[in-house]
This record gives C-alpha cells, structure tokens and sequence, in this order.
C-alpha cells in the first residue's frame, strides 16, 4: 500500500515539474523574443502563469552592474515602486541596503504582486553568497 500511494505522489510531483519547466521555458522565450521588457508586459504574461497556483510566484531578476544600480532603482520608483532599493537580508532576515559589489541580481519584476512585495528589490546573488560562506 505504501509503495502504491509513493509511486501515485510521484507520479503528481513529476507533473508539477514538468509543468513548471514549461512555465519557465515560455517566461525565457518571451525574455529572449524582446530587446526590452516592461513591467506591464511582464505583468500580462506572468499573471495568468502564476494564477495556477503551482508556484508562489514568477520573478525576473536582471544582472545589473554597479554603476547601473541607481538606474535601476530610479527605473523601479518611475513604475510605482516608491520604496524599490536593491537590498539583502542580515544576520536575523532583516532586509538591510545591499552590499556595494560589481554586480547585483536584484528581483525586479514579480507577479503575483499581491503578497510579494518584499521581494521587490531583493538581490538573490547576495542570497547565494550568503550560502556560500
């Protein structure tokens, strides 16, 4: 019985995986068809992705260098963020202003928006290196 009913939440599992990968593989191509993509675009094609309720959210999340930082946050704050700064979480999972480093991975696009709001601006790359120490 046991194994009957692992084999069947696998089986569930797999499809859910499967299903995502393709999720993400159309959010890429639609990254990858465009030179430029706005907020409302990103809004228009992620949100009834998300609505599916298989992941909590879809994100994008630029590489952007140093000097392009104030720019981007600038970028943000003109689309409605009013308090979008790159920022990373301390010790206690505080978010704090990000480190000054070379580049920064900082979630810039979210849907569902609703819910996410913290994550506005967080810099998963400082997220991995906190992993890495």
């Amino acid at each position: 019985m046991f194994s009957r009913l692992a084999d069947a939440n696998a089986a569930m599992f797999e499809e859910t995986v499967k299903e995502v990968r393709g999720q993400l593989s159309g959010l890429v191509r639609f990254f990858e068809g465009s030179e430029e993509v706005t907020r409302e675009e990103f809004h228009r094609f992620a949100s009834p992705l998300a609505r599916t309720g298989i992941v909590q959210a879809f994100a994008w999340a630029p590489l952007v260098p140093a000097i392009e930082k104030p720019r981007y946050e600038s970028q943000a704050r003109g689309d409605g963020l009013a308090l979008y700064r790159f920022n990373e979480r301390d010790e206690r999972g505080r978010h704090r202003p990000a480190s000054p480093r070379d580049e920064y991975l900082p979630i810039f696009y979210i849907e569902p928006t609703a819910g996410n709001e913290p994550a506005f601006g967080f810099d998963i790359s400082a997220a991995a290196c906190a992993g890495a120490r």
